[in-house]
């Protein structure tokens, strides 16, 4: 699903050379990585992934270890799987890499109007309505926040693109 920003009709149309991608480690940021690895190919452009660490103590279940209650401590455990992200950009491809503290969607929605990504792409988890107002539903809130297009890549999109692909060995297999 994308969602333009309200009056984004109005932006003069431009080349997309900056791709943002919001980065956690988890399967479906995996599967939102290399979609906007796909694009940014595709457009001929640099990557920005972007990760955040809540100053409130949260780390996401994907970082590595236990909860750690200082920012600090937090931040390292950010940039290694950060890091883990950019091993998966192809080499040719230009790419940065960012690691934020502050509310997850906010300070990454800051990021994509201070940087002027063209497109933010995410995943997401798929929870529903009861558990997205339980646990956050990032996503949603990029939509609201974020200064350009924002590309929510849903759970088990890369399921449905190797369906076919299953189909067709099956049938030689026949």
């Amino acid at each position: 699903m994308a969602v333009a920003p309200r009056n984004y009709r109005r932006h003069p149309a431009r080349r997309v050379g900056e791709v943002g991608i919001c980065w956690d480690g988890s399967a479906e940021a995996r599967l939102a990585l290399r979609t906007a690895v796909e694009l940014a190919e595709m457009a001929e452009a640099e990557l920005c992934l972007c990760t955040a660490v809540d100053s409130r103590g949260f780390l996401h279940p994907s970082y590595p270890g236990d909860y750690v209650p200082e920012v600090g401590g937090l931040m390292e455990a950010a940039q290694a799987v950060a890091a883990e992200a950019l091993e998966q950009v192809p080499g040719h491809m230009p790419a940065s890499l960012h690691v934020l503290v502050g509310d997850p969607a906010g300070v990454i929605a800051d990021r994509a109007g201070a940087e002027g990504f063209d497109l933010l792409v995410a995943g997401s988890r798929g929870y529903g309505p009861v558990r997205r107002v339980l646990l956050g539903g990032m996503s949603d809130r990029l939509m609201r926040m974020a200064p350009c297009p924002v590309l929510i890549v849903p759970r088990g999109a890369g399921d449905a693109a190797r369906e076919p692909e299953s189909r067709d060995h099956a049938a030689v297999k026949s």
